[in-house]
């Protein structure tokens, strides 16, 4: 059985939206987290990136077991007031909210075609299947009150790639 690879990407539009996304995946035994933004935006500099992680364009992740892909995509939104003070730093003040858009998981069975399945939250939900070259487009909104920054209807897609040593799945966020 192959195992799966995660290619995690921001498109041109969420840069210059300026989006920002963290993504943490892990496949049962290994994890690895990810922030997906603009690598020269304003939050680049070293003293944020060890706050929020090192922006970059894309990434990419292997399994090292059976299980897949664990994936959990965030919105991320750093507090542009934060003032590098012992105070903020003990209160989490860098970061003015991250929202789960997603969760699921990328699974390759045994007898049938590799899919993508919802966590809920206490079990796998929905499965859809992928076929090579097959791609789906979701979208997020995020509808909380008195939020300054909610978002109507972001897209992004899954796509499987043909198959090499993995089953490849690429992850494109856009706006």
């Amino acid at each position: 059985m192959k195992k799966i690879r995660g290619r995690f990407e921001i498109d041109q539009l969420g840069i210059n939206k300026g989006h920002r996304y963290r993504i943490t995946v892990s496949d049962g035994m290994h994890f690895e987290v990810f922030t997906l933004a603009n690598p020269s935006d304003e939050y680049s500099h070293p003293i944020w990136s060890m706050l929020l992680g090192e922006p970059l364009r894309n990434a990419e992740w292997s399994s090292q077991s059976e299980e897949g892909l664990h994936v959990t995509i965030y919105r991320q939104y750093p507090s542009k007031d934060f003032d590098f003070k012992p105070e903020s730093y003990k209160d989490n003040k860098w970061i003015e909210s991250e929202i789960s858009i997603a969760s699921f998981r990328l699974y390759n069975p045994l007898f049938a075609r590799p899919f993508l399945q919802w966590d809920n939250g206490t079990n796998w939900g929905d499965s859809l299947p992928f076929s090579e070259g097959g791609q789906r487009q979701f979208s997020y909104t995020i509808d909380q009150w008195e939020f300054p920054h909610n978002e109507k209807d972001v897209q992004w897609t899954a796509r499987r790639n043909d198959d090499s040593d993995f089953k490849e799945f690429v992850i494109r966020l856009s706006v």
